[in-house]
């Protein structure tokens, strides 16, 4: 059974990118894989709207596998980035953070809700 469920953006400290994610080699630090996202996965389009609406698109649910009390991003990775980014912009790589400043000029995190779905292994999620 899939568990659904709605956070609020004041809880993104709970979620990780995956290390395992099939958009880039496998990679073992948050930062690096935020890096690789920001540079080559078209992060920033997406930051913007996401800044501009205030909101994740309401369609859309990340796929996240449980890990404890964390949440690892199997579906989703480069809108979570976007989150990651519009919550710290100090993360983004050099280039784009004056750009990711600017958009997240006024960004509250806790305006936002995260739709989940919530897979206990892996191979759940696969089919999806």
């Amino acid at each position: 059974m899939i568990e659904k469920k709605t956070l609020n953006g004041s809880e993104l400290w709970r979620f990780r990118l995956d290390e395992n994610n099939p958009r880039h080699e496998p990679k073992t630090q948050q930062q690096d894989i935020i890096d690789y996202l920001a540079a080559n996965e078209d992060v920033l389009p997406m930051l913007e709207d996401i800044a501009g609406l205030k909101s994740l698109n309401p369609l859309d649910r990340l796929g996240v596998l449980r890990d404890g009390e964390l949440y690892v991003a199997l579906e989703g990775n480069r809108r979570l980035c976007s989150l990651i980014l519009l919550n710290d912009p100090e993360l983004a790589p050099a280039k784009y953070r004056e750009k990711i400043r600017v958009s997240a000029a006024g960004w509250d995190p806790s305006s936002v809700e995260i739709d989940i779905a919530i897979f206990d292994q892996r191979e759940d999620a696969d089919p999806w």
